[in-house]
């Protein structure tokens, strides 16, 4: 394999899990104070599959990438 091609693909791995480690995680309250919106439109946007939430911990946590997305699509 060429090296130029393997330096290339190396680069854009590591530019991708750059992107991944800058994704934080937000609590509730952190997307309410990120958006500006009630903590009842964030339960409505979760309940209608319209923000992605994850439960593992027993509270609900978002990636930023996420609210930004749904943000983006119009809440």
């Amino acid at each position: 394999m060429d090296l130029y091609v393997l330096k290339e693909q190396l680069e854009r791995i590591e530019r991708k899990l750059d992107a991944r480690l800058k994704d934080r995680w937000l609590g509730t309250q952190e997307v309410v104070d990120f958006t500006g919106l009630s903590v009842s439109t964030i339960h409505r946007a979760i309940n209608r599959g319209e923000l992605k939430v994850h439960q593992g911990t027993g509270k609900n946590l978002f990636l930023e990438s996420d609210v930004n997305r749904w943000i983006k699509n119009g809440e």
